[in-house]
């Protein structure tokens, strides 16, 4: 005589497992097996369709250049692992007489398919601006290159080493600034350590502009804009200053967002607040100032650390006479010799190096001797 209680065990030991989901749900992963697994296999078939889509529409987009949401990433990485879990699902064994399998296999189904549907909720939040790129954005097409090798002199290796180090987050530095005389390559080096910082994705922004010797409010605020990719339709400079504000506010994502102000060839004082940076230290905007001055004296009036003010000095006599040749690219013997006396005169700046090089090249011995005795 059989075990009355053979099938009742079969059905109540999955049950008694996890006691507190209600027997009615128990029993119909076990009884509705082959109903749960396809109604997966519809979801995930619904899902993969929607899959297909975004991928396009990312495509589409990194072709024109146009903005991508961030959470497109890890929805297509979770949707990847719920199609590999949906793609190894044992089907062949459903139509097993184990009630205990079955209940575990109707079980893992319901609970893959309610992944699905929270998936497909997940993308109806997903908002697509198709809005362009900002050009400040790190990775856009419009990200800086390298400077030319001619710019890589060994004397300055250590200078840059010491102003990338200060632009990296666990330094304490909120400004570094850039110093030295017109024309010794502070703008060279700015491009080098910008390119640096892109490359070692120190910040998820780049922005900057060009100062000048006539430090004009408006045409800061517009090129800060230019590179975020907004419009500043404001007619005045606090309210333009405010709206960049916000714009930093709301993309700071909680201070996770980090941004490089550059600011090329300052002059004079320069105030943040014109472009909404300067109260937010200790507000949620993770952001710092790479400067460059010819004066020591505006970067301490700007608020940069003395250690943070790093001097950019001369070439050495050899980087300079090698920058010469470069540029000028004579063989002759006689041409060198009086080449060698220009470099001299140029005194280690590589713009008036190249400058003369420039001039020079090509030209025959009568102009190199008079241009050697106009420097003189």
């Amino acid at each position: 005589m059989s075990d009355p209680t053979g099938i009742a065990g079969a059905i109540i030991n999955p049950i008694a497992q996890t006691a507190l989901v209600p027997v009615t749900d128990h029993v119909g992963y076990m009884i509705s097996c082959r109903k749960y697994v396809r109604v997966m296999q519809t979801k995930m078939r619904e899902l993969n369709t929607s899959r297909i889509s975004v991928e396009e529409h990312i495509s589409r987009n990194t072709r024109n250049h146009l903005q991508i949401p961030s959470q497109t990433k890890e929805w297509l990485d979770q949707v990847e692992g719920l199609r590999a879990n949906v793609a190894n699902f044992p089907i062949d064994v459903i139509s097993c007489c184990s009630l205990r399998i079955r209940h575990k296999l109707g079980q893992k189904a319901f609970k893959i398919t309610e992944q699905i549907e929270s998936l497909t909720r997940q993308l109806s939040l997903i908002s697509w601006t198709d809005d362009p790129v900002p050009l400040g954005r790190v990775g856009s097409m419009n990200a800086s290159t390298s400077a030319s090798s001619s710019d890589d002199f060994p004397s300055r290796e250590k200078t840059f080493t010491q102003a990338l180090k200060a632009l990296e987050p666990n330094q304490k530095f909120h400004m570094v600034a850039l110093c030295g005389m017109g024309g010794v390559g502070k703008t060279r080096m700015m491009q080098r350590l910008k390119k640096a910082a892109e490359e070692k994705k120190l910040f998820n922004y780049i922005v900057g502009a060009v100062i000048g010797e006539k430090t004009d409010p408006f045409a800061i605020q517009e090129a800060i804009a230019d590179y975020l990719g907004i419009q500043l339709n404001e007619k005045t400079k606090p309210a333009r200053a405010d709206k960049l504000r916000e714009w930093f506010k709301k993309n700071s994502d909680g201070g996770k967002t980090k941004f490089l102000i550059v600011l090329d060839d300052v002059w004079q004082l320069v105030d943040l607040e014109d472009i909404g940076l300067s109260p937010f230290p200790n507000q949620g905007v993770d952001f710092k100032v790479l400067l460059t001055s010819r004066d020591s004296q505006v970067c301490t009036m700007m608020g940069v650390e003395a250690n943070s003010i790093i001097n950019v000095g001369l070439l050495t006599e050899a980087e300079a006479q090698s920058l010469f040749q470069q540029f000028v690219e004579t063989s002759e013997p006689e041409l060198q010799k009086i080449g060698e006396d220009i470099v001299r005169k140029c005194c280690g700046l590589p713009i008036a190096i190249k400058t003369m090089a420039c001039t020079l090249r090509n030209k025959r011995k009568d102009a190199w001797k008079d241009a050697l005795s106009r420097i003189e």
